[in-house]
């Protein structure tokens, strides 16, 4: 009688157990399973949305703190115009010192500012993505921080373009460059952003001459006795 009561208890311990293992590995199974879809599927779909809102996110961010810096600056500010006795201009010469101020402050605020306790944050819609047209911009988000790194360049370029006859227009531009991370769990990703500022413009004029005269060149093989190629604008040929 005993020997049966040790029977049945050992039985149900067994039974237990089993059930217990079985559990288990079916959880091993899902826990796999779940991760093989996030890191095969989910990520490479999501990552594309978040470098995308990432960049501009950041850039956003950068444009207020550049236009907050400027705000009260001027183009004498960062550039001298030197004009010759007959008034016209000779030289453009750049303030080294207004320069080097501005950008230390730009990347001074940029650090303060990106990396204060005002987290940047991007919001994905699960349904951008589930690969669907229908289901995008639906569904709950997904929030990931973005985190700023101490890399943050910021260089000052002068842009000179062509605008009409002996008009040119000169513009210093701001070029930022951040370093983020965007925090995607399991998969945090580095995004260089670059970023572009216009601080300020002008148009140098020249002398308008008397007549203008365009040339156009478009094969070698036309020889400098050949005037078919040229256009005359009040401009007399002797």
């Amino acid at each position: 009688m005993a020997c049966e009561r040790f029977n049945c208890t050992n039985t149900r311990k067994n039974g237990f157990k089993h059930i217990v293992m079985r559990g288990i590995s079916a959880l091993i199974f899902v826990c796999l399973s779940l991760t093989l879809i996030y890191n095969f599927q989910i990520i490479p779909a999501l990552i594309p949305f978040v470098k995308a809102q990432t960049t501009t996110a950041v850039t956003l961010e950068m444009q207020k703190i550049i236009g907050s810096c400027v705000a009260e600056g001027q183009y004498g500010d960062f550039i001298t115009v030197n004009y010759g006795s007959d008034g016209d201009v000779v030289s453009l010469e750049t303030n080294a010192g207004g320069i080097a101020l501005l950008t230390a402050n730009i990347t001074e605020s940029a650090i303060k500012k990106l990396r204060g306790s005002d987290r940047l944050t991007v919001s994905i819609p699960i349904g951008n993505i589930t690969g669907g047209a229908i289901f995008t911009g639906k569904g709950p988000k997904i929030d990931i921080d973005i985190v700023i790194s101490q890399k943050i360049t910021c260089e000052i370029e002068n842009e000179f373009y062509e605008r009409g006859i002996n008009q040119t227009l000169h513009r210093i531009i701001a070029e930022v460059k951040v370093e983020v991370y965007a925090l995607v769990p399991m998969s945090p990703q580095k995004i260089d952003v670059d970023i572009e500022y216009c601080i300020a413009e002008t148009v140098i004029v020249g002398k308008v001459p008397d007549a203008y005269t365009k040339i156009n060149r478009l094969s070698e093989d036309i020889e400098e006795s050949d005037i078919d190629d040229i256009f005359d604008f009040g401009a007399s040929i002797d």
